[in-house]
């Protein structure tokens, strides 16, 4: 569907433009100013954050929730240095939140959900061309205030794909073309009931994901868009109504790995490959007890997760061969309670805790896989709690808390310790930085 919404513009310098010297330049200008427009950022690599902003003429509680771009030039050593950051929409004008989320790159635009008063969240999309400009509304795919709430954007060479509502068939999954004509993919739960798409996930020219049939339960399917054919059942690993309920479906070398119920071993690890042959791969938890293993992410040929082996939540390691074991033992009465594990270099970074410094920064170094504290950030027994880990060239991104700004955007070089990379709501308030993509 055609773009037709502009947003109003943001920036007053966009507004106050030179005159155009004739009418030709008039129509321009005004078609520009009709668009959302950013301040401009040094080149187009660079982070994109949804962040919670205070008004100057506001209290602290009055804020807006935007999209923010930070500069390209990122130090790989002279980490003190602020990075320039810039607001690139404020689709939603004033103290409203738009709430960005579901950021996916597909072709030459940034997509994503976004909410205004007049249409609910529905599907957005930003040119890419330097600075981030022309921000605008696809057509509605729910039309009027109810939102289709689209999620879980998915980038293909045939297509942008995602979850989204529809008021005659449901909850199911969508396709936008290049031209962005959007359109469902397959009433996978027939009728007006929803199948409800999740874990939308791509694999070589494959999409994977979650879905309920009515029939199957909750299992994981399959869509093949060269085959111009329709969504198939990869695997009734639960059988019956019921369904395994397949989470955190993460694409690996050999297929994809995810978390599942069989109604026997509880949840725990399963695997299919590209034979679409599944089977377990990690009891972490014998017997019925769930080993509810999560944050699933492949590093130098192994395949690293948090789970409870019922002594608490650690991280795991799989090897090439599914030989599987817990890796660390940080919080031993508790559990350290890994989360947001992410390659960066020649490590894995991750939160975790333990008595001493509480939930701070933790590597583990690939070779060894020795795991070790890599930054306390609110020293002492506090926690940071970093979260959100983005990695950008060769800086590490993610949000803290260090007790004295609130929760803002940090950053590590890979050689050199981490800082702040900007106060964007100053002082002790946060701004609650989230949806942090790189650009480029």
């Amino acid at each position: 569907m055609k773009a037709v919404h502009d947003a109003n513009s943001l920036s007053a310098s966009a507004s106050n433009a030179q005159k155009p010297r004739n009418r030709q330049q008039a129509r321009k200008a005004r078609r520009r100013q009709s668009m959302v427009s950013s301040h401009a950022v040094n080149k187009l690599v660079g982070l994109l954050i949804a962040a919670s902003v205070r008004d100057s003429n506001e209290f602290c509680m009055n804020s807006t929730h935007a999209l923010f771009a930070s500069g390209a030039n990122i130090p790989s050593a002279a980490c003190s240095v602020l990075m320039p950051v810039a607001l690139a929409g404020d689709l939603w004008p004033g103290l409203n939140s738009s709430a960005p989320r579901s950021l996916s790159i597909h072709g030459k635009r940034l997509y994503f959900a976004a909410e205004i008063h007049s249409t609910g969240v529905e599907l957005w999309s930003c040119g890419m061309a330097q600075p981030l400009t022309s921000c605008s509304m696809l057509d509605e795919l729910l039309p009027g205030p109810p939102s289709s709430i689209p999620d879980g954007l998915v980038s293909t060479p045939s297509g942008l794909y995602f979850a989204a509502n529809d008021e005659l068939l449901g909850r199911e999954l969508w396709m936008c073309d290049d031209r962005t004509v959007c359109k469902v993919v397959a009433d996978i739960f027939k009728g007006s009931a929803s199948s409800y798409p999740s874990d939308i996930l791509r694999l070589n020219s494959c999409l994977y994901f979650a879905a309920d049939d009515g029939f199957q339960g909750r299992e994981i399917w399959k869509l093949d868009p060269n085959e111009h054919g329709m969504p198939a059942l990869v695997h009734d690993i639960m059988p019956g109504l019921m369904g395994s309920s397949p989470v955190q479906m993460q694409a690996v070398r050999t297929g994809v790995v995810f978390s599942a119920d069989d109604g026997v071993h509880g949840r725990e690890l399963w695997n299919c490959d590209a034979d679409d042959t599944c089977g377990l791969i990690a009891d972490a938890c014998p017997g019925e007890c769930n080993g509810d293993p999560g944050g699933l992410v492949e590093f130098n040929d192994n395949l690293y997760f948090r789970a409870n082996s019922g002594r608490g939540i650690e991280l795991w390691i799989c090897s090439a061969w599914w030989v599987c074991q817990q890796l660390t033992d940080a919080h031993e009465s508790k559990g350290s309670n890994p989360t947001g594990m992410t390659p960066f270099g020649q490590s894995l970074y991750f939160a975790a805790r333990n008595d001493a410094k509480g939930t701070e920064l933790w590597s583990c170094a690939g070779a060894t896989s020795l795991c070790l504290p890599a930054a306390d950030i609110w020293p002492g027994e506090n926690s940071s709690n970093p979260h959100g880990f983005s990695v950008v060239g060769q800086t590490l991104f993610f949000v803290a808390n260090d007790g004295i700004h609130g929760e803002e955007p940090w950053f590590c070089p890979e050689l050199g310790k981490c800082s702040m990379v900007h106060d964007i709501r100053e002082g002790r308030g946060s701004s609650f930085p989230s949806e942090m993509t790189p650009l480029g």
